[in-house]
């Protein structure tokens, strides 16, 4: 079983867009509240908290998160996510 489907380095748009739907097809978002968002220079910082539930087996998760966006020429070049990927993982189990 796969416990973590969350890349360490993902390149490209379409590579990017694939990882999303893939998310989308395994879970649902119950909550998704974006709380602050701070930026400086070319970064973006959203802090918030979401709760998802499994398709697969009907178990939700939450967690607070911090999203890190790079922005270069107008674009997001780069994301991080910061969250509890344990209680993820064990929704998933």
């Amino acid at each position: 079983m796969r416990t973590c489907l969350l890349p360490a380095s993902d390149r490209g748009a379409a590579r990017s867009a694939s990882f999303f739907s893939t998310l989308a097809s395994l879970q649902d978002a119950r909550s998704f509240e974006p709380r602050e968002f701070i930026a400086q220079g070319d970064k973006v910082v959203v802090l918030g908290h979401y709760v998802w539930q499994v398709k697969a087996n009907g178990r939700t998760y939450e967690s607070d998160f911090a999203h890190v966006f790079t922005v270069r020429g107008g674009q997001i070049g780069a994301f991080h996510e910061y969250t509890d990927t344990a209680a993820g993982a064990n929704a998933f189990r």
